[in-house]
């Protein structure tokens, strides 16, 4: 009778081996006990460290969807968002008889359109420097206009010269400054560049295509590489040379920043279908475009 007997004992062993069921009287049957998990077990009573999770993908980007960079992809807010007008309810900046449009990119408030002021911040004239040999022999800051024609004004503004840059009088309206290298440099650590590469002369930026988020849509000779993704609008407003004279638009443009160096300044540049910005040097004779920042 004892082998008969021991069968029904062996048998519910088993059994409580293949189920995982605590085989003590503590009635404690282990598994994964969180809702949330891939492999949650209602039966469970006890978690065993098994859980899963769905493991989600982070996907860094502008996740508000009023901004003007909005990514619909984005799951966690990176902080790039910009929007038109300023953080202090700035819309728009009426300056010498021009309303200007104004971007918030980040920390910072921009222009986003080129200086097309003939007036220094006090209201003191900036000398027109148009004709050749008035641009050359300067000894103070002055603008001229693209080929002296009307339209390319009405699109790119004035090429002003770097004495105009570095007046004390301000060549930008109040509470506002011509761009530092600084703050180029800011905005292009916004849009990806590595901090490694701020200080290099040359094409930099190349992978997070800064030029291309920069670059607007209008008057480009291809919009390659091109996404104005912040609404800077960067035009190919083209410059003047000292002594080779203008350079054509559509493939070009060249900004001022305040910052020199013994007659050296520091410039960016945008070209055509490049996915780098250039953080260039030049000399105060050229006639480059000017975007103001919020101080």
């Amino acid at each position: 009778m004892a082998p008969y007997n021991l069968l029904p004992a062996a048998f519910f062993g088993l059994l409580l081996l293949i189920t995982g069921c605590d085989t003590t009287d503590s009635g404690v049957y282990l598994g994964c006990t969180d809702y949330a998990a891939l492999n949650y077990d209602p039966e469970a009573n006890e978690d065993d460290g098994s859980c899963e999770y769905e493991v989600i993908e982070v996907v860094p980007g502008c996740t508000d969807s009023g901004a003007l960079n909005f990514d619909a992809e984005a799951n966690e807010d990176d902080g790039s968002c910009a929007y038109n007008g300023c953080q202090d309810g700035t819309e728009s900046v009426l300056w010498d008889a021009h309303d200007y449009g104004v971007v918030q990119i980040g920390g910072q408030c921009w222009f986003s359109e080129n200086l097309r002021s003939s007036h220094y911040s006090n209201g003191d004239d900036i000398a027109n420097l148009q004709a050749s040999e008035d641009w050359s022999s300067a000894e103070a800051g002055g603008y001229c206009v693209l080929h002296d024609q009307d339209a390319y004004f009405e699109s790119f503004g004035y090429l002003y010269n770097g004495l105009a840059v570095i007046d004390e009088r301000g060549v930008c309206p109040s509470g506002w400054h011509v761009s530092t290298d600084a703050d180029w440099g800011e905005l292009e650590v916004h849009l990806g560049m590595p901090e490694s590469e701020l200080l290099e002369v040359g094409i930099r930026g190349v992978e997070a295509n800064v030029a291309g988020h920069l670059r607007g849509f209008a008057h480009w000779q291809n919009d390659l590489n091109t996404t104005d993704s912040v609404g800077f609008s960067a035009l190919p407003g083209g410059y003047r040379g000292d002594p080779t004279g203008f350079i054509e638009p559509d493939y070009l443009g060249v900004w001022w920043t305040s910052d020199v160096q013994d007659d050296i300044f520091i410039t960016r540049r945008n070209q055509v279908e490049d996915s780098g910005i250039g953080r260039m040097l030049s000399t105060p004779g050229s006639g480059y475009s000017l975007r103001c920042v919020q101080d």
